[in-house]
């Protein structure tokens, strides 16, 4: 049987829905523990299944595929999209993993649209491992219970490596002159009114307010403005004033995954220069460049 990816599990039965791959899964096995460590794979054990899930889950909203570095030094990504409007930077440090069983660092090239349905299976207490196995070109992708290997029960998921360009994406040298730290879920409440009106969504900035507009078709509009010391705020520096464009589709595809393992977002902009977006999540980091919109 084939599918896009295969699945052995213990002790588990999964439940059918809209989201499974249409070739469904492999029969159950016997299994527990550990499955690293078995003829020379790489592996890298995430504590926190709920940073993994969302994580990856918003990257998908930009990317088709990617080529990540995994590493003594944990896991990094550096790509942009097939439309060329976006750069994504991913920073999940090897300090941050409660294994890593890999020498040097290799490549692995996965597609998204296979990955974000394994995403889809992780709750917010597993732990989940990547196995990379190079000869049979496979991402294991195993789901552990919040017990970790030492509970004996996992679900294994294995997707095909698939080659991705690796095509050198150095991120933006870009010093802003506005830098504001917000809740994320008052920005993503406006970001999503903005979104239903209009795909573009402007910010403006000066030292004493940030305004949010859209505007849409029949002479639909919104606007909100926010008090520079507003309670909302963590950080708010404005050294020039200026307003910029942006899709609202974009950003509202990230907020939504990053909301749920992150409270606040960094925002940076500035009058003709990208948007940078700044989600740090307990593991690590994850980084948005976005080209603006007229």
């Amino acid at each position: 049987m084939s599918s896009d990816f295969d699945e052995e599990e213990k002790n588990e039965e999964l439940e059918e829905t809209e989201e499974q791959p249409e070739e469904e899964m492999e029969a159950e096995v016997e299994g527990k523990g550990s499955l690293s460590g078995k003829g020379g794979v790489y592996s890298l054990l995430f504590p926190k299944g709920k940073d993994v899930r969302y994580v990856f889950s918003a990257m998908a909203t930009m990317l088709n595929d990617a080529a990540f570095s995994l590493g003594p030094e944990g896991v990094k990504l550096r790509a942009t999209d097939n439309s060329k409007v976006s750069i994504i930077i991913l920073d999940i440090p090897a300090s941050s993993l409660d294994e890593v069983n890999i020498g040097e660092e290799i490549k692995v090239g996965i597609s998204f649209d296979v990955l974000k349905k394994i995403m889809r299976r992780i709750s917010s207490r597993d732990k989940v491992e990547f196995i990379v196995d190079k000869p049979q070109g496979k991402l294991h992708v195993v789901i552990y219970t919040k017990k970790g290997k030492e509970g004996g029960m996992y679900r294994k998921f294995s997707l095909s490596l698939i080659d991705v360009s690796m095509e050198d994406v150095p991120e933006p040298n870009l010093e802003y002159p506005i830098r504001i730290t917000a809740d994320l879920d008052s920005m993503l409440d406006i970001i999503a009114a903005a979104n239903d009106i209009s795909e573009v969504v402007s910010f403006t900035a000066t030292t004493s307010q940030f305004i949010i507009r859209a505007e849409g078709e029949g002479g639909k509009s919104i606007e909100s403005i926010y008090q520079s010391n507003d309670e909302l705020f963590h950080e708010y520096v404005v050294n020039a004033e200026g307003s910029a464009s942006y899709s609202a589709k974009q950003i509202l595809g990230f907020m939504s995954q990053m909301r749920q393992i992150c409270d606040a977002v960094t925002m940076e902009f500035a009058t003709d220069k990208p948007l940078k977006l700044t989600f740090n999540f307990s593991t690590g980091s994850l980084l948005l460049y976005l080209l603006q919109r007229t």
